[in-house]
């Protein structure tokens, strides 16, 4: 280490350096030579050494004052969430370890007492996204969501770079992403973090490492490098690197990349845990020259859009900051300091060793589900593969909205235990579903927008890549209107919900005033009088006609600004959680019972993945209402709670079930019969979505229970098993093999849109069973009786013709 360089350092400070500030100095003075050279080179140029050296150490000494002032900072924010969690933990009844998953994420048991790290990162996703929901939409996917969209992007790309396209729209919605990105670095680094404001930073930047990887080191270096400003690429005594410097540089960005700094590690060193508020700090290495530079490089080693990059860039940082704000800037440390406390304690206590290990395990999967720490695959090519054979099997899903029926039912349980009008909802639903304007203004007033960003996939699937199959899929199921449908109910219950909290703020003067239930709800989420009192300053804003309070309004009281912040997380924290109850949606305790703990791109793993595709509804109706009924069913009884939710959800399933059959031609099931009730209770009841992909998989695609029980992937391994090794078994046994109906009957199943609720009769009776009468004679007479003889059920559209020969028999419903 030189001895200039500490000297020149500790002179600009005025005292002498401390030991660790000496550290790694010299590494610093090279750091700011080359700043200074890129900021101004003419004047860096004109410098003797020794000026350099004077100037490089200035600045270095206004960083290590910098660093001290933020080391303090987190210190004293670290005590605060120690001390916070601490109470948290000695209010709670039991253990710690009995509790310190609730930190992470709800239980929906009326016990949690507290924010939880995913809502508050839901709340603050949804804040930064409000005020982008029209830009999203105008510049979004198009096309049912198959075309990205990304040339209506490319002139929002140049205006962040500073260009002006002439498109008043692209600039309006640069200028919003601007001051969303710098308010959001703001409360990042108000809360001990350390992003520094670089001039040249414009817009988030990604690429996959993977197809950086595929392309080779020469050729991603030789493909970026024309592509770099070379002014910011200098050496210490000012001059550009040369084309080898700058070729040798690359190639060290490449390893870092692609194996994610390994080569950098000292082998047998601890990683150990880098504090999050850490993340964003790193100088960037990648400085392109323009707009179209980065455009150009996207296209060819990016996989997300451009509009995919701007909203993952939000959501990361949001996750960020829920972290941070919960666990101080050293989240990881933070979490794994209380779950060593609380394994400790369990075992002082003597509980179980089995038990301790569960709850461990399940604490840290879920902490990792909500920190966004995803599992690396052990196979990329598998991973990938599996991946995109689930998503594509979501094809098969075009009458889903049907079955969402049951969506109705759930939302009006849950709006009776919040102790509001299941009509209300209702009104609020068909508001939103009869008129655009309506769902604009939601979403700029704060709800129904994470419908179309929110990373959670009410199908229980994960799209490793937004490729081909995640289009077609996602196509699909936007055709069918059940995107259309989600939003509107969520908007629906989300007005109703708004307007009823603005209702009570004006009604009582303190949070202890309301009567037992809602008092109980809202201490629950974590909610004091000291939010109450907040909520109560603001001005509720409007939708269609009616008050509601939002969280826009929240943050406009004047006051505490952190104060403030934090009573309108908590007042859209509620609101979600609510939500993703009444329409029942996937969570992070979900994921980490689930897929948490399967590794993908393993043989293991990905089995795994298939068999719990479309799981993810029962699950979590019975982490979520099954719970909440049982514990603290809120305004209601346990009693009225289940009879009203296993009944409202089964007569939904029963809609859902005769509509399906009128759909497939056939007359209506005679609902007499105790049969049909459980055939209801499956669709709509209990299983949600996964109910009726095992009806379709027996019905229509011709697996086995057992086969659908292991999921779709699974199940079409059996379809293919049948075509080829069960028809030469049946070929060389003398039988007919039906080969030519059941290879139909499988590309149907796989055929986009053929399951789309209004358009699968007529594929039907048109192509599908005209070409598997031609390859299978006697095939449809075979549908027709086993129809009869399985369900006594005629049909009012015969297999094979092109029109109807009748109306439905809807006297079938009685038994008629």
């Amino acid at each position: 280490m030189r001895n200039d360089c500490i000297n020149a350092v500790a002179q600009a400070l005025g005292r002498p350096l401390k030991a660790i500030e000496a550290q790694k100095i010299e590494q610093r003075i090279r750091e700011q030579k080359v700043l200074l050279a890129n900021k101004d080179r003419a004047a860096y140029l004109g410098m003797s050494e020794a000026q350099r050296l004077q100037a490089a150490a200035k600045a270095a000494a206004e960083q290590i004052k910098a660093d001290a002032l933020k080391k303090q900072q987190r210190i004293g924010l670290t005590i605060l969430a120690n001390q916070r969690l601490s109470d948290y933990f000695e209010r709670q009844p039991g253990a710690i370890l009995d509790s310190i998953d609730r930190v992470l994420a709800p239980r929906f048991d009326g016990q949690d007492h507290i924010q939880s790290a995913e809502t508050k990162y839901r709340a603050v996703f949804n804040e930064y996204t409000r005020s982008l929901s029209d830009a999203i939409d105008a510049f979004g996917p198009k096309l049912l969501g198959i075309l990205q969209n990304d040339a209506a992007m490319v002139p929002v790309f140049r205006e962040l770079r500073g260009t002006d396209t002439g498109n008043p729209e692209a600039k309006a919605f640069a200028g919003r992403l601007r001051e969303t990105f710098e308010a959001m670095r703001n409360r990042f680094n108000n809360n001990g973090g350390m992003i520094g404001k670089l001039e040249d930073w414009a817009h988030p930047q990604t690429h996959s490492s993977y197809l950086i990887f595929k392309a080779g080191k020469a050729e991603w270096v030789d493909f970026i490098r024309p592509l770099l400003d070379r002014s910011r690429y200098t050496r210490e005594d000012g001059m550009r690197m040369s084309d080898s410097e700058l070729s040798e540089f690359l190639s060290h960005a490449y390893d870092s990349i692609v194996y994610d700094g390994a080569l950098k590690r000292t082998p047998g060193q601890s990683r150990g845990s880098a504090a999050r508020a850490n993340r964003g700090r790193e100088h960037r290495q990648l400085h392109f020259s323009g707009a179209d530079a980065y455009l150009r490089y996207h296209a060819r080693f990016a996989e997300k859009s451009l509009m995919a990059t701007i909203v993952g860039h939000v959501n990361q940082m949001s996750r960020d900051i829920a972290l941070i704000e919960t666990f101080g800037p050293n989240p990881d440390l933070m979490f794994r300091t209380f779950l060593d406390k609380a394994e400790q304690e369990a075992a002082q206590a003597g509980t179980a060793p089995e038990r301790i290990h569960k709850q461990r395990g399940f604490a840290e999967r879920l902490y990792d589900e909500v920190a966004g720490n995803g599992m690396q695959p052990g196979n990329e090519t598998l991973a990938r593969w599996a991946s995109a054979v689930r998503s594509y099997l979501n094809v098969r899903l075009g009458s889903a909205v049907i079955t969402s029926f049951a969506d109705d039912a759930t939302a009006i349980v849950t709006a009776r235990a919040l102790n509001m009008s299941g009509t209300d909802y209702l009104l609020g639903q068909i508001k939103a579903l009869g008129s655009d304007e309506a769902r604009r203004q939601a979403r700029a007033l704060g709800f129904g927008l994470d419908t179309a960003l929110f990373a959670i996939d009410r199908f229980g699937q994960e799209n490793l890549v937004n490729g081909f199959a995640a289009k077609v899929s996602g196509a699909v199921i936007r055709a069918s209107g059940l995107s259309f449908m989600t939003e509107a109910r969520r908007q629906g219950f989300a007005a109703m919900m708004m307007h009823q909290l603005g209702d009570m703020v004006r009604r009582y003067d303190s949070l202890e005033k309301l009567d037992g239930g809602d008092h109980s709800l809202l201490l629950a989420k974590g909610i004091t009088d000291a939010d109450w009192q907040i909520w109560r300053q603001a001005k509720p804003e409007e939708w269609q006609g009616t008050p509601v309070l939002t969280a826009r309004a929240i943050l406009n009281v004047e006051g505490d600004a952190k104060a403030i912040q934090s009573a309108a997380d908590k007042f859209q924290g509620a609101i979600l959680e609510e939500i993703g109850n009444a329409i029942i949606e996937p969570g992070a305790r979900e994921r980490a019972m689930t897929t948490g703990r399967l590794q993908p791109g393993t043989v293991l793993g990905e089995l795994g993945r298939s068999v719990l595709q479309f799981k993810s509804f029962p699950i979590t109706m019975m982490t979520r209402h099954w719970r909440r009924m049982l514990n603290n069913p809120g305004r209601i009884s346990k009693a009225e709670y289940s009879a009203a939710l296993i009944a409202g959800t089964t007569l939904m399933g029963a809609v859902g079930v005769q509509l399906n059959e009128l759909l497939n031609g056939r007359d209506p099931l005679d609902m007499q019969q105790p049969a049909f009730w459980g055939r209801a209770a499956l669709k709509g009841g209990s299983l949600g979505f996964y109910g009726d992909f095992l009806q379709s998989q027996a019905s229509q695609h011709g697996t086995s229970a057992f086969a659908g029980m292991l999921g779709p992937s699974l199940g079409l391994t059996e379809e293919l098993l049948n075509l080829s090794q069960g028809n030469i078994v049946q070929a060389l046994q003398g039988e007919d093999t039906h080969a030519g109906a059941e290879a139909l009957r499988m590309l149907k199943g796989i055929t986009p849109g053929s399951s789309l609720w209004y358009a699968k009769g007529v594929m039907d009776h048109l192509i599908f069973q005209q070409l598997q009468e031609m390859v299978s004679p006697g095939y449809l007479r075979r549908m027709e009786q086993r129809a009869q003889r399985e369900f006594k059920q005629s049909y009012w559209w015969k297999p094979g013709t092109n029109t109807p020969q009748r109306g439905p028999n809807l006297d079938r419903v009685t038994g008629q």
